[in-house]
């Protein structure tokens, strides 16, 4: 087995101290994982109120790490909470209130074809869960923890034990790990190909207690994390990766103005030994519905992972963003695709708020809770995936990572494959 990435959708058992083992068939030893979730308990279904969780172990029982999030719906003093654990939680959800946590779980060890994670709480609620499995010999893994400089131009180091060639990145513009008062979260992806450095992020922000609810979504080509000043208005600070190698990664701080916290960084980092591609890129989502194609991957992908803010163009500390937030994450492999997300409405007393979760690739909400793109997977190309949105509307952007699949195949007219040896012919 080279490398398998599969996806995959669960419920979260009731109970404390429950065990759960979340498996694809077929995959083998599960190296590292994605973990993610919100409020909802029907398919496809939004609810009132956002919370959210993201979050990664590796391998599954040796660390784990998540970032979640809540925003009240319809008050006029509207509660917001953002919970950063590192090593100690794959998943927390919260309550519609962000008072309780519906879910808290922790990854316990790897079992055949996936991973186990015990409830350490639960509120008797049923969510429903989707993963992302990273298996396979040839996939090696690691998460590591830094803090960034306060300091304009400082780079960071961690230590590796292996080349980075993904990243995926979860990062809080906050100095400690538990806030109440805003949703800060940083969602970020960087590759190393050649000795060229790749890299994205998205970003919501979402004020706590006050009249007018400050929300705002952005986006980066040049940065894997952006940190607003306190009332959203505008991005002081940007976090650069400006180091992947076999023995370190740096993230260099870039500040526009003020005085930025110790930000928090919590680092999936993944190993393909050389013998599977990979890739991220810019993702622009389209303003018609229908069959539309996604290139630029270089390859044809085994499986995909999206990221997508209510905002239509990147930016870097300094740069523009979008009134309200709106943010997704969505994930196919083929066989299976899944999608989750949540909003918040800007600058009104009593603020829309809305988690969704669903089946398809695609299911995003503008920042009022109304449908913006809907899709599902239709197929993979040799450059990309196709998606068939039954939904499209602003061209809003964000990021896809894309991860080879070596077995495929893609005939020109004319060309057809001889039976048992896979020769190729031409007519």
């Amino acid at each position: 087995m080279v490398a398998t990435v599969r996806c995959t959708d669960f419920v979260f058992p009731t109970g404390v101290n429950v065990n759960q083992d979340v498996t694809i068939s077929g995959t083998g030893t599960c190296q590292s994982c994605l973990v993610m979730g919100t409020d909802v308990f029907t398919n496809g279904t939004a609810t009132d109120g956002a919370a959210w969780t993201f979050g990664f172990g590796d391998p599954p029982g040796a660390d784990d790490t998540m970032i979640a999030g809540h925003s009240e719906d319809n008050s006029g003093d509207s509660d917001t909470t953002t919970f950063h654990d590192r090593v100690q939680r794959v998943c927390r959800i919260y309550d519609d209130n962000g008072i309780a946590q519906e879910v808290n779980s922790r990854i316990f060890q790897t079992v055949t074809d996936g991973f186990r994670h015990r409830m350490i709480g639960n509120l008797d609620n049923q969510p429903i869960g989707k993963a992302l499995l990273f298996s396979g010999d040839d996939i090696t893994s690691e998460i590591v923890h830094l803090t960034a400089s306060t300091v304009n131009g400082t780079e960071v180091f961690v230590t590796v034990a292996q080349q980075a060639d993904l990243i995926i990145v979860i990062s809080r513009y906050e100095d400690v790990e538990s806030t109440v008062g805003a949703n800060h979260p940083s969602y970020g992806v960087a590759s190393f190909v050649g000795s060229t450095i790749t890299q994205f992020c998205t970003t919501i922000f979402d004020e706590s207690v006050a009249t007018t609810m400050n929300a705002r979504s952005a986006a980066s080509d040049t940065r894997v994390a952006l940190g607003f000043d306190g009332s959203g208005t505008n991005i002081d600070t940007g976090y650069e990766i400006t180091t992947m190698s076999a023995t370190q990664i740096g993230i260099t701080t870039r500040i526009d103005t003020g005085t930025p916290p110790a930000t928090l960084f919590d680092i999936l980092v993944l190993n393909f030994g050389g013998v599977v591609e990979f890739a991220v890129g810019p993702l622009t989502m389209p303003t018609s519905d229908g069959v539309n194609a996604h290139t630029g991957v270089g390859f044809a992908p085994q499986a995909i992972l999206t990221a997508v803010v209510d905002v239509t163009a990147y930016t870097s500390e300094g740069g523009s963003h979008s009134s309200g937030f709106s943010s997704y994450f969505g994930m196919a492999d083929g066989t299976e695709e899944h999608s989750v997300g949540c909003n918040s409405e800007d600058d009104v007393a009593t603020s829309n708020a809305s988690s969704l979760e669903d089946d398809q690739l695609v299911n995003n909400l503008d920042s009022a809770g109304s449908a913006e793109h809907t899709g599902t997977f239709d197929s993979f190309i040799s450059d990309g995936w196709n998606t068939d949105y039954s939904v499209a509307g602003a061209a809003l952007i964000g990021w896809w990572l894309a991860v080879e699949d070596p077995d495929a195949v893609f005939l020109a007219p004319g060309e057809f494959l001889k039976p048992q040896t896979n020769t190729l012919l031409r007519m």
